[in-house]
């Protein structure tokens, strides 16, 4: 029975090790950033030291996986940049408050985000050109 229960614990614990991504100092320097509540904060300068111009694209997504975003590649026109190649990437991070709890149970059933991490990467020939970052703060 012990060893059935330290097993469980055992699974349980490396499952939610796997559940968690880890957070990247440059996830950590934007959310110190004094953001106000509702209200966009430009975060462009502080991924400019993380992701400088002339990065290569490869480079680029496997420093966003280091650093704990999520990422995809898109097919977008970036207004700003009119000299980008059409297809860049989009990074995100989200940092989530816990379901508050009452002797019931949970208020409710979904995860309310209190922070919000957008990049956008836009490259010219592989080689990268075009930042920009954003943080919301209580997006809901």
């Amino acid at each position: 029975m012990v060893k059935k229960s330290v097993f469980l614990l055992m699974a349980g614990f490396i499952f939610l090790q796997g559940c968690v991504r880890a957070q990247g100092k440059i996830i950590e320097e934007i959310l110190s950033a004094k953001a106000e509540p509702l209200k966009t904060l430009d975060v462009t300068p502080i991924v400019l030291r993380y992701f400088p111009l002339g990065k290569d694209r490869q480079a680029v997504m496997s420093e966003l996986t280091a650093q704990g975003f999520e990422f995809k590649e898109a097919k977008e026109k970036i207004k700003r940049c009119a000299e980008c190649d059409p297809l860049v990437i989009l990074g995100s991070y989200t940092k989530k408050r816990p379901i508050p709890y009452t002797k019931k149970g949970p208020i409710f059933s979904l995860f309310l985000p209190t922070s919000y991490i957008s990049l956008g990467f836009g490259f010219k020939q592989g080689k990268l050109v075009y930042v920009d970052g954003i943080h919301t703060l209580d997006v809901f």
